[in-house]
């Protein structure tokens, strides 16, 4: 055996796990609940062990600590994950930790080396883990409520879409028939360039909330369908995951063990508990593209409808007054509606949503005049 050559790994092996363990006490600093804190902590004193067993080693083997590594690595995380954040950085780590654990303890020849870094490689991996699931851990805030309330992704997502829907159709076909009519030709065009702009619209609309909508889907089903392979091919390492995800919603690890051993019995259970908790998903919830199309399209119907009233009853100034002051009522009412989603002021709301529609009629119908076409 080389002892120089030996002596100089391990000591690459403290550096790392002293490393390490100031990266982890950095971002337990930044960690922005106590969960994770706690979870950060766990792993800075483990990799604090690990450079004590390394130091141990390395000093019975006649060698000398280096130079200890520079403390900038550290801190960059830490500014980083408070500036990007922290998921962006433990999903860098875990990728970092999964190289380390594939070459832990390679290339030692060192017989008590080797049992050393075999009974460490465990908790690097178990780090891996955590790590991995501390990147998809429980949404915080308005987010974890929407998971959580099915109500609020089911009506609330489609009452959203028909508010929004309606909203784009009202303003967009307001603006293009005060265009036209400030062009000064017949009211028979102005109806007819209201109604084209109608139609387009909503298929434009319909067309794009299906695509995006069934491309959400997809994307979902695929991430399922990603966990049901890594079930079935390590069911330990997601035993595992499923545990520390469980630990940052704030059950002790013997609560977490107890809930992850009665669930890893049932299959579709432990996929079903895995789909929710780690990726945050609910299946029963996905947005069906369909009806996402067609209550988009019919919203923006129903917005387009309303600038139109007023030519199909009146005509010449008056059929533009009549159908400036309907469309600003809806534009009122729209406004108070997204508060729903918003919890704005309803009045500042309301009155915002009036002033975009006034400036964009002001806006089209001046510029309309200024063609001035006699048709």
């Amino acid at each position: 055996m080389d002892l120089d050559k030996e002596i100089k790994k391990l000591q690459g092996y403290w550096r790392d796990e002293v490393e390490a363990a100031a990266i982890y006490d950095r971002l337990a600093q930044e960690a922005r609940d106590e969960e994770t804190k706690e979870l950060l902590l766990e792993m800075r004193d483990t990799e604090r062990r690990h450079a004590q067993r390394w130091e141990e080693r390395i000093r019975e083997l006649g060698g000398e600590l280096p130079l200890p590594p520079s403390p900038w690595k550290a801190r960059w995380l830490g500014w980083l994950s408070s500036l990007v954040g922290q998921q962006r950085v433990f999903r860098q780590l875990e990728a970092m930790e999964r190289q380390a654990v594939a070459s832990y303890g390679v290339g030692l020849d060192d017989v008590v080396s080797v049992r050393l870094a075999g009974e460490m490689l465990a908790d690097e991996r178990q780090h891996a883990i955590d790590l991995r699931a501390m990147t998809r851990s429980e949404p915080q805030g308005a987010e974890a409520i929407l998971n959580r309330e099915t109500w609020h992704v089911r009506g609330g997502g489609a009452m959203r879409e028909l508010v929004f829907g309606m909203n784009d159709g009202l303003v967009s076909t307001l603006s293009l028939v005060s265009g036209v009519a400030g062009a000064a030709v017949s009211q028979s065009v102005v109806l007819l360039a209201g109604v084209a702009g109608l139609l387009s619209g909503a298929i434009s609309m319909a067309a794009g909330a299906y695509i995006s909508t069934k491309s959400q889907r997809e994307v979902y089903e695929a991430q399922i369908a990603r966990e049901r392979e890594e079930l079935e091919q390590d069911p330990e390492e997601e035993k595992a995951e499923l545990r520390t995800l469980y630990r940052l919603k704030g059950y002790s690890v013997e609560e977490a063990e107890q809930l992850v051993e009665r669930i890893s019995q049932d299959r579709d259970l432990m996929l079903e508990s895995l789909v929710r908790d780690e990726l945050g998903l609910m299946p029963e919830s996905f947005p069906n593209p369909w009806l996402a199309g067609m209550q988009s399209g019919g919203a923006f119907v129903v917005g387009s409808f309303i600038p139109l009233i007023g030519y199909l009853f009146f005509s010449g100034m008056t059929a533009s007054l009549v159908s400036v002051g309907i469309s600003i009522a809806a534009l009122f009412v729209t406004g108070v509606l997204k508060t729903l989603f918003t919890g704005l002021s309803w009045l500042r709301s309301g009155l915002e949503m009036v002033m975009i529609g006034v400036f964009a009629t002001v806006i089209t119908y001046l510029i309309g005049s200024l063609f001035n076409v006699s048709v």
